[in-house]
């Protein structure tokens, strides 16, 4: 489905039934648009997630030295590696970044699974917080 004229009329699966993509938020594929809004929001969101992720690193390490095990075994397979810092500090940062740039052109529905994320990760410091200190 192709709807890059502002004229061309499309059939939306969605509602079953033919809209204007430029009129209803559509891009050339069919697939909601952000809006300004939206995107400062996801990026937002995003920063959240990169501070959290930037706190859960030191706090996996205060933890770990306290005696307690990291209970996500994929992170606890790099735990006493070089990898550990790479991942946290610099992988997922740079991830993060990219989601930002490219922002703009992700569907809609990538604020809830971003949003999901932050949530998740909000818990998670209030865990470490309750639980260890």
């Amino acid at each position: 489905m192709y709807c890059g004229n502002p004229q061309v009329i499309v059939y939306c699966e969605m509602y079953k039934y033919p809209i204007n993509c430029n009129t209803h938020g559509y891009n050339k594929n069919g697939v909601l648009k952000m809006t300004n809004k939206q995107y400062y929001f996801l990026v937002f969101l995003l920063a959240g997630i990169g501070l959290f992720n930037i706190a859960d690193y030191f706090l996996t390490l205060e933890v770990v030295g306290q005696g307690h095990q990291e209970a996500n075994p994929i992170i606890n397979a790099i735990l006493y590696t070089p990898y550990f810092s790479i991942v946290k500090l610099l992988v997922v940062p740079l991830l993060l970044l990219l989601i930002a740039i490219v922002g703009r052109r992700l569907p809609k529905r990538c604020l809830f699974y971003t949003g999901a994320t932050f949530l998740v990760y909000f818990v998670l410091m209030v865990y470490f917080k309750v639980v260890f200190f």
